[in-house]
């Protein structure tokens, strides 16, 4: 984990080989580089060779993903797949093994990426794990929980749980809130504040919940709106974002940010949602907590009109 990225994980084939995967509940597919990718976001990784494991099995389906930023394509295998301890095992499992991978993985942290979105793909042979623990009956409870460590840099920044809820990793009661028939984990969204002032003429009807997201992402209309309601953010066009002097940023003087969802705000405070933006020599943006002079609003465009805002689940 590197406060922008979650990761763990996974075994697939006989014998074992081990991928890190990014956990990403905002998409539904899980995918590793081949052995036969020759790309540096391929050879930078720990690749999957077909040819080492004794329960390898080649479907022909070929896949092509597009993300926000990247993308990859390559061929829908099964295999044995094994995470956790005590270790849960599914056999035949599909995947994607990658011959194309964008040159946007190259820094990845994580070798591939386990989408656990509530999405069915169309091809039953290529339905990610989860849903297949469900379906199997491997899990004591259709659920999974992901804690993430407040302490970024700690060795342990973070745990999923699949079947349940790890009591050890909260105090208070937990909410529960109902999922609205979609593809993403997506709830219903009552209200946005800025402090205690709610702001009228927000487009979102929902939020969906993307650990794979390093943002909140909106549509143009309330991008504008929310940021222009935060005291002190001006609009910067190099940034394409709104942005603010670091020592006000971190000063404590900015508002919270409130989502209320089924009536209950959960707030964020300005240290959650203000991130320091700083340039490399091709002028792309790289985002980095509390390094810098200029810091930006996470509140960032994206979306079309009427979509749910997506909330990184980090800064819940």
């Amino acid at each position: 984990m590197n406060d922008q990225t979650y990761y763990g994980t996974i075994t697939l084939g006989t014998p074992p080989m081990n991928f890190s995967v990014q956990i990403d509940t905002g998409s539904s597919e899980l995918w590793v580089p081949s052995i036969n990718c020759q790309t540096e976001a391929c050879t930078s990784h720990r690749q999957y060779n077909p040819s080492d494991s004794s329960t390898f099995n080649l479907t022909y389906y070929e896949i092509e993903l597009q993300y926000l930023t990247g993308t990859v394509a390559g061929l829908i295998d099964q295999d044995t797949f094994t995470v956790g301890n005590p270790a849960i095992v599914l056999t035949n499992q599909g995947f994607g093994e990658m011959y194309n991978v964008s040159d946007d993985f190259i820094s990845s942290s994580s070798d591939g990426l386990w989408g656990l979105s509530p999405e069915y793909n169309s091809l039953d042979i290529y339905r990610q794990p989860f849903l297949n623990m469900v379906n199997n009956g491997s899990l004591s409870k259709p659920q999974f929980s992901l804690w993430l460590n407040p302490n970024a840099s700690a060795l342990n920044a973070g745990e999923i749980t699949f079947g349940g809820v790890n009591p050890s990793r909260y105090t208070a009661d937990l909410d529960y809130l109902a999922a609205v028939p979609s593809k993403y984990w997506q709830v219903g969204l009552d209200a946005i504040k800025v402090g205690s002032k709610q702001l009228s003429g927000l487009q979102a009807k929902g939020a969906i919940f993307d650990s794979g997201s390093t943002g909140i992402t909106v549509s143009t209309a309330d991008f504008n709106l929310i940021n222009e309601a935060i005291p002190a953010l001006q609009y910067n066009e190099n940034y394409q974002a709104y942005v603010i002097p670091c020592d006000m940023a971190m000063n404590g003087n900015l508002p919270t940010l409130g989502f209320t969802m089924n009536g209950t705000t959960y707030t964020l405070s300005s240290s959650a949602w203000v991130l320091t933006a700083l340039q490399s020599q091709e002028d792309d943006v790289y985002f980095l907590e509390q390094s810098g002079n200029v810091c930006i609003s996470s509140v960032g465009p994206g979306n079309e009109a009427t979509d749910p805002i997506t909330l990184e689940t980090r800064r819940l």
